[in-house]
């Protein structure tokens, strides 16, 4: 006789789209924060100037035509398109909801968000605009980056460790059929 779950054991209807609502509330508030630092940032600074001019942390405007740490640099019709599928694969992703724990749907959500943002920045103005500034006095700069940028870092890590953790699971054991 197969076995039902119980009342207590299902998921609510609504489950489902609590979770889709909440995954791409996460990825609006990414991309709202993005767009307004860098609203903030092309306003305030001039391309290249940086606030204040020396220091560990600075805040420094760049026009990226390329991608993460400067690679395909005036590749912005590729980088656009590549930007919408990611995009689209994200949608598709959370739609499905295969990860239905916190961490995976925050995960996705903060790619979704900074892949977003970034999408945005280079349908408009055929560039992303970059400011966080991090180096050391002895020379040693890392890359420039932006609030979408540090979305897409942090949610990848978050998924690398979700599907980390989910492999190590056990799967769930079935009796074998007939007994």
């Amino acid at each position: 006789m197969p076995i039902t779950p119980t009342q207590s054991q299902k998921q609510p209807a609504s489950g489902g789209r609590n979770f889709l609502w909440s995954s791409l509330g996460i990825a609006a508030l990414v991309v709202a924060a993005d767009q307004a630092s860098k609203l903030w940032i092309r306003s305030h600074l001039s391309p290249s100037e940086s606030l204040p001019p020396e220091g560990f942390f600075r805040l420094t405007y760049i026009q990226n035509t390329g991608s993460a740490f400067g690679l395909f640099a005036n590749q912005t019709l590729l980088l656009t398109i590549i930007g919408i599928v990611a995009v689209a694969a994200l949608l598709t992703f959370i739609r499905h909801q295969p990860l239905r724990n916190i961490w995976g749907s925050l995960a996705v959500s903060l790619l979704l968000g900074g892949s977003a943002g970034n999408l945005l920045d280079r349908l408009r103005l055929g560039y992303v605009t970059d400011f966080i500034d991090i180096g050391l006095e002895n020379g040693f700069r890392f890359f420039v980056f932006n609030v979408a940028d540090s979305a897409i870092t942090v949610g990848t890590f978050l998924l690398a460790f979700t599907l980390l953790r989910l492999g190590r699971q056990a799967p769930p054991t079935t009796p074998p059929e007939g007994k």
